[in-house]
């Protein structure tokens, strides 16, 4: 009865065709999937390029992200467009300074969040600045 299932004929060259196509499969997916860096790593970046100190800790224990002598900054990437803002805007409440955010933009895919955000920002006069991944330089949008 099981002979005939352990007796098959597999071709040793089927079997590593496959298990090289498995390997690229989870390799390319993998790279797509990754993010090259933490928030944490553009924010010390940012922090530098604005003179700031990172991870202020406010009265209610919460944690600022970059605090300069102007604004309490959020940093994100642009898929946290929306909660950037409020913590921003929470943040400046807290220590008194203007509202800021640092976001983080990927590649083309973002652009749809960083024209909302720009727009929020713009209405309600939030800094902004925008942290290109591939060239790793902070620039200011308004």
């Amino acid at each position: 009865m099981y002979q005939n299932y352990f007796n098959r004929n597999y071709s040793p060259r089927g079997c590593s065709i496959t298990i090289l196509v498995i390997i690229i499969l989870i390799i390319s997916a993998s790279r797509i999937f990754a993010q090259t860096h933490d928030e944490r790593y553009y924010q010390l970046i940012a922090a530098k390029s604005l003179s700031g100190s990172i991870e202020y800790v406010t009265k209610d224990k919460s944690r600022i992200d970059i605090v300069t002598d102007e604004y309490a900054i959020e940093v994100d990437f642009c898929y946290h467009w929306q909660e950037s803002i409020g913590q921003s805007l929470f943040y400046s409440l807290a220590i008194s300074k203007k509202p800021g955010i640092v976001i983080i933009f990927k590649g083309y895919n973002d652009y749809v969040f960083l024209k909302r955000l720009s727009t929020v920002c713009n209405a309600y006069h939030i800094k902004l600045w925008s942290m290109d991944t591939s060239t790793e330089r902070l620039s200011e949008l308004n």
